[in-house]
C-alpha cells in the first residue's frame, strides 16, 4: 500500500529528528517485500531555529538510501498548523493511507506493516490503535486499549469532553475518506483541526480500534494543547451538533466501558481489530 504521511513543525529542532526517524524506518523495518511504499512531507511554517537543516539533511540522507520512500521538505510561512496539514496533503501524490504526525510525537515500529495488513480488510476505511502517552524521555508512561468509539458521539462531540480523546497520532484513513475533506474549512482551524476530520469520517465509516501500539503522543511542558485546552474545546464543539439526553446515557455506558479489563474489553467492543494468534492475522473481532 501506499502511505502519506504529513508533519507540521515549527521551531522544532529539539523534536523533528525523533518524528522524523519513527516515519522514515517504517519502510526498512516492513517485511521488504515492497509493499508498503511511503510519501513522507515535511511542512516547516518558517523555523528561525535548526528546524529546517535538521529535516532537510535527514531528508537529503534517506532519500539516497531507501528506494520505498519519497520525502519532501517545504519551507513557507502559514496561518497555523491545520494551514500546514492541508498544504501538505495537497502537495502529495495519491495514497491508500493518509496521517499526520506533529513534530515530537513518533510512530511505534513496524505501525505501517500492521495497518498495511489491517486496511487490507475490506470493511477498514479508518483506523485507530492504543492510545499512549510518552514522556520528554521517551519513556511510555501510559498505554490504554479505548473500548471503541461511536460514530454517534463522535458527531456529538462527546470525545475530549465527557470521553477520552480520540487519539491523532494514532489514527489513519482511506483514499476514500480523504476525499471528503474541506481543506479550505481544515486550515481555517487554529486547534480542534483533528476533530472536524473525525466528524467528516465518521459520517462516512466506522472508527476501528486495533490492538496494537501505532504511536503516541508526547507530553512537553508548556505545549499548546495544555495552555489553550478550554478554546480547543470551544473550536471542537462549533463542529458538533447538539447532544440530547439519549446521547448522555450512551457517553456513560461507553464512559464505564474504558474502564474494564483489556480482555473483557476486546469480547464486547464493537468495530475491534484484535491479533488472531491461531491464525498468525488480525482480524475483526466485533461489528455489531
Amino acid at each position: 500500500m501506499n502511505f502519506c504521511i504529513v508533519t507540521p513543525c515549527l521551531n522544532a529542532e529539539r523534536y523533528i529528528e525523533r518524528t522524523m526517524h519513527s516515519v522514515i524506518k517504517q519502510t526498512a523495518l516492513s517485511a521488504g517485500d515492497g509493499s508498503i511504499f511511503l510519501e513522507y512531507i515535511i511542512c516547516d511554517g518558517g523555523s528561525t531555529d535548526a528546524t529546517l537543516a535538521i529535516a532537510e539533511r535527514i531528508a537529503h540522507d534517506f532519500s539516497s538510501m531507501v528506494d520505498s520512500i519519497s520525502i519532501r521538505v517545504h519551507s513557507e510561512s502559514d496561518s497555523g498548523m491545520y494551514d500546514a496539514i492541508a498544504k501538505g496533503f495537497q502537495r502529495a501524490a495519491v495514497a491508500d493511507i493518509y496521517a499526520y504526525v506533529n513534530a515530537g510525537d513518533y510512530y511505534a515500529p513496524h505501525a505501517l506493516e500492521i495497518l498495511d495488513e489491517v486496511f487490507s480488510i475490506s470493511c477498514v476505511e479508518f483506523v485507530t490503535g492504543f492510545d499512549v502517552v510518552y514522556n520528554e524521555q521517551e519513556h511510555m508512561v501510559s498505554c490504554r486499549l479505548p473500548y471503541g468509539y461511536s460514530r454517534r458521539l463522535i458527531d456529538k462531540g462527546f470525545y475530549g469532553g465527557l470521553l477520552p480523546h480520540i487519539q491523532q497520532e494514532s489514527t489513519f484513513w482511506s483514499a476514500s475518506l480523504h476525499k471528503r475533506i474541506d481543506f479550505d474549512r481544515l486550515r481555517r482551524f487554529k486547534l480542534a483541526g483533528d476533530a472536524y476530520l473525525w466528524s467528516v469520517f465518521s459520517q462516512h465509516a466506522n472508527l476501528y480500534v486495533v490492538s496494537a501500539w501505532l504511536a503516541g503522543f508526547t507530553i512537553h511542558v508548556g505545549q499548546l494543547s495544555q495552555i489553550r485546552a478550554e478554546s480547543y474545546r470551544e473550536e471542537h464543539l462549533s463542529i458538533c451538533r447538539r447532544p440530547r439526553f439519549l446521547d448522555f446515557l450512551l457517553a456513560a455506558r461507553f464512559l464505564m466501558a474504558n474502564y474494564l479489563p483489556d480482555a473483557i474489553k476486546v469480547a464486547l467492543s464493537s468495530h475491534l481489530i484484535a491479533y488472531d494468534h491461531s491464525s498468525g492475522e488480525y482480524r475483526v473481532r466485533g461489528d455489531r
